[in-house]
């Protein structure tokens, strides 16, 4: 080869790899950043929809399917589906939730109240006794929620849409403003808290709290109210909508989220830092936020390179807000240019033109997606999640499809109590009483390195998680004996070691797909922390270390049976006030992603109405129950319980075995869709070192016959792994 030849090759090989450095990552958008969900609206008759729906295999369904991972869509009752007094037709919405529910696709529908333009004639031009448009609002909710069993398999209602006028009022600036029939129900005294320029309205539109009440009883899915012109912190409607939800919320009122609606246009100029900062501000008072309607179009029609580079760049810094924000979720107004001829037509608005090419835009939301990533997460593989009374993992339910006798084992978890992972005795005046048989000392880093070397023959026999404590448990059995495991130094700050063999446990566990229930506090230990301030700080500082970590395989206890008799030296740690700090976890976010968490109750308790309405799973344990038919009870009695929704159970802690029994405490649990949880300790007659997983030290192998018993009766409910 001549020389230039080869210089000519030599280039062309540079460029080639240089143009691989720089690449995004491969994938749709949902693939990009794990933190935020990325969808797209098709509305209910629109060709669009039409065509995805009646062939799944369309250039139009294959796209969504490889770019998406959430699909809006509406129910509008102004379009054929409200006909009457208690006669609807709900048939192309439900088309579109059963095609976006068969791809597993999470569904968001819009609206099911709000402004006249988006309701029938006979509705608009009819008059109504405030009871008959009482019943009315709440007929229309029930139908459309009940219908196809939507209940189920839509996860996000936008309850309430464009309630509120561009003057922060609910008082129309203008004869030609919206109108909205649902505020004959009346005006209620504002309980926002909000004084000064802060307050807007002294009451507000009872129809608005109605409305989420009626859409609570027919589904626990998210609740969302909705509007647009409230992207932006500190303009008037903006404060107005705010005043409103502060109002909702001290009104104790089912609200989940808020939706910015975010139809922007190329020939303004906008501050995305004050649309950060809006998302924020929301997600400080506990509530999901959500980009409802995003597009971006060209006012003038007159798109060219230019545009195109612009709308890009405008994107980037739009997108890169909205995640940095923290915002759960983004949906497009559409899956191309020009689907609809009513909005936006000829503008340009969004990421794929009318033949599905991609635009610049659509790199520039990926950029941002991909440089948001970069910033904030570690690659972590295993998220956990719940839908109604299943747990997920990576989207999907656990044991997906598994039946055990006919009992449904889909979306439980089989647990086993191994709280003593990163356990250690500072003190060296009590640890001896923990040494290892064979070297006659105590060694806390091997306790950690063969928890960690054990937990891929546990997974094998089909076990998808377990329970660790910061404090660990009681390390020899029920026997009270002097120990120091406080996980935590008085001030509330973290103890490097314990946080070093956390990660090894955490990080083993991401690696091999399982969950781990991480408790916090445990009795007889809470008192190394000196003050109610240091429990906080140490919950506050734990959860920090988590997101840090990026660790999204946790599930958080705040405190290991809070019942126990007055056993917690600090009062937040109890029964009455746990609560609290239930909603301390819930309320801390980070990158769109927060822990699920709950406290557990011993002694064969129901847990209180304080600790239910809090949390989002519920801890119980059956440890006394000696006959299987008490945990029957116990759990249709925590079904009952003030506060309680289809929410997943787990009986996480059980002391009681008989695997060759035909019926024992497992088999009942699973029998009643309850998670069972394994807790095995030496007994006071033993002192074999194979016995017993919570007694300190622990053989962390499967080698005496009740842990031989217990894992093959995993493997034989799970299926194994």
């Amino acid at each position: 080869m001549r020389i230039k030849e080869m210089l000519s090759v030599l280039i062309i090989f540079i460029s080639l790899c240089s143009s691989a450095q720089t690449e995004l990552s491969v994938g749709g958008l949902k693939d990009v950043n794990s933190s935020i969900l990325i969808g797209a609206t098709l509305q209910s008759g629109f060709p669009d929809a039409k065509i995805i729906v009646r062939s799944e295999d369309s250039k139009l369904g294959k796209l969504f399917l490889k770019e998406f991972n959430l699909g809006q869509t509406t129910c509008y009752p102004a379009w054929e589906t409200w006909k009457g007094v208690k006669k609807y037709d709900f048939t192309q919405f439900n088309a579109v939730v059963n095609w976006y529910t068969k791809h597993k696709v999470p569904v968001v529908a819009h609206l099911l109240a709000g402004p006249d333009q988006y309701f029938p004639d006979w509705f608009k031009k009819a008059t109504y006794t405030n009871a008959e448009l009482d019943s009315l609002l709440s007929d229309y909710i029930k139908a459309v929620i009940s219908s196809n069993n939507n209940s189920e398999k839509v996860k996000y209602w936008n309850v309430v849409n464009e309630f509120i006028y561009n003057n922060g009022s609910y008082t129309p600036p203008n004869l030609e403003a919206p109108k909205i029939k649902f505020v004959q129900l009346g005006m209620e005294p504002d309980k926002s808290g909000l004084t000064g320029e802060d307050k807007v309205n002294d009451s507000h539109p009872i129809f608005v709290r109605k409305a989420f009440e009626y859409a609570r009883k027919y589904t626990n899915g998210k609740l969302e109210l909705r509007d647009y012109n409230i992207e932006f912190w500190g303009t008037k409607k903006s404060k107005g909508f705010y005043q409103m939800v502060r109002h909702l919320l001290n009104s104790e009122v089912p609200i989940d989220a808020i939706g910015l609606q975010g139809h922007f246009k190329l020939n303004k100029t906008y501050d995305w830092d004050k649309l950060k900062q809006t998302i924020q501000e929301y997600r400080k008072l506990g509530l999901e936020v959500y980009i409802t309607e995003l597009d971006f179009a060209d006012e003038d029609k007159n798109w060219n390179d230019e545009k195109a580079q612009f709308q890009k760049e405008q994107y980037k810094q739009m997108m890169t807000a909205i995640v940095d924000g923290g915002a759960n979720w983004v949906c497009f107004w559409g899956l191309r240019d020009n689907w609809n001829k009513h909005w936006l037509y000829e503008k340009s608005p969004l990421l794929f033109d009318f033949d599905l090419n991609q635009k610049p835009a659509y790199l520039g939301v990926k950029e941002a997606l991909q440089h948001s990533a970069n910033k904030f997460n570690i690659e972590r593989q295993t998220v956990v999640s719940i839908e109604g009374d299943q747990f997920y993992i990576n989207g999907k339910p656990t044991y997906e499809g598994r039946y055990w006798k006919g009992h449904k084992v889909e979306g439980l978890l089989i647990n086993s109590r191994m709280v003593q992972g990163i356990f250690d005795d500072i003190n060296p005046k009590t640890s001896t009483s923990f040494a290892y048989p064979d070297t006659n000392k105590w060694d806390t880093e091997r306790n950690n390195r063969e928890f960690v070397e054990a937990m891929p023959e546990w997974k094998s026999y089909g076990l998808n998680s377990f329970t660790l404590n910061m404090q660990g448990g009681s390390p020899v059995g029920y026997k009270g004996i002097p120990y120091t495991n406080p996980g935590f130094y008085e001030d509330g700050s973290l103890r490097e070691p314990y946080m070093k063999r956390l990660d090894a446990i955490l990080k083993k566990a991401d690696e091999l797909e399982m969950l781990v229930i991480l408790g916090i506090f445990y009795f007889r230990q809470d008192q190394y922390l000196k003050d109610e301030a240091a429990i906080i700080n140490a919950t506050t500082n734990l959860i920090d270390w988590l997101f840090k970590k990026n660790y999204r395989n946790v599930l958080i206890e705040i405190c290991n049976e809070t019942n126990d008799n007055g056993s917690y030296e600090h009062n937040i740690l109890r029964p009455s006030r746990v609560a609290e700090l239930i909603h301390l976890v819930k309320n801390k976010k980070k990158n769109g992603y927060r822990y699920l968490v709950t406290t557990s109750f011993g002694g064969i308790t129901v847990p209180n109405s304080d600790v239910i309405k809090a949390s989002d799973f519920l801890l119980i344990h059956g440890n006394g129950a000696k006959k299987p038919e008490r945990l029957i009870k116990l759990a249709k009695d925590t079904r009952k319980a003030e506060g309680y929704r289809k929410m997943p159970i787990i009986n996480n802690e059980d002391d009681h075995f008989d695997f060759d029994k035909a019926t024992n405490n497992f088999t009942t649990s699973i029998e009643t869709y309850v998670s069972w949880g394994y807790l095995d300790f030496r007994f006071p007659d033993e002192t074999d070192f194979n016995e017993g997983y919570q007694s300190i030290p622990v053989d962390w192998g499967i080698n005496s016959d009740r842990k031989k018993g217990f894992f093959n009766k995993v493997k034989e409910i799970t299926g194994g792994n």
